[in-house]
């Protein structure tokens, strides 16, 4: 039987996956885990496994976000509802929306890039070429998305991220150089990242 979501965890190397939690059933969810030793593109890593998975929904974490009872059951079925969703994003008035605090499917601009869950069969692909480091590719694939006329949205789920290297200044450094690329190839489009 074919697991409906194949979920892609990503960490900086093996032992960020000790704390990586998910409450899943048997055979519903394939995990892939990826030591990401070498630091190749996020957005590569996803699509790589995205061409290689049979399941009717991808999902790419990082390794420090946890998935509770019922979590992953609900981003996969938003997802095959034809939703791009995730655990975390912003709207266009700048406010955070999370999974563990909305009550119901909140559309939003984007996604923070520590998650993202879609039908593969919606034609959405990772930005390799342009998006090629750790960041922004979510961002990306979600603008992708609602220019197809696709909803991004944040379900209510028990599923967070910890998020401890957003005040690094070398990853703000290098974030902010994808969040100019993103504003470049998206000019003209209003949007928020988180």
């Amino acid at each position: 039987m074919v697991p409906q979501l194949t979920l892609v965890v990503v960490g900086a190397d093996a032992s960020d996956f000790a704390g990586f939690e998910y409450g899943a059933e048997a055979g519903t969810v394939q995990v892939v885990k990826v030591a990401n030793v070498y630091r190749s593109s996020q957005a590569a890593i996803g699509n790589r496994h995205i061409q290689a998975s049979e399941s009717p929904v991808f999902g790419l974490c990082h390794a420090d976000c946890s998935f509770g009872p019922g979590a992953l059951a609900e981003f996969t079925r938003v997802a095959l509802e034809g939703q791009v969703c995730g655990i975390v994003g912003i709207d266009r008035h700048r406010n955070y929306r999370w999974a563990k605090d909305v009550n119901e499917i909140t559309p939003i601009s984007t996604l923070d890039s520590c998650s993202v869950f879609f039908r593969r069969d919606s034609g959405l692909r990772f930005d390799d070429a342009i998006f090629d480091g750790l960041h922004c590719h979510v961002e990306d694939l979600c603008l992708q998305a609602q220019a197809k006329g696709i909803t991004v949205s944040v379900p209510k789920a028990q599923a967070s991220h910890a998020g401890q290297s957003t005040f690094n200044p070398a990853w703000r450094a290098e974030y902010e150089i994808y969040r100019t690329r993103l504003a470049e190839k998206w000019h003209g489009v209003r949007f928020e990242t988180t």
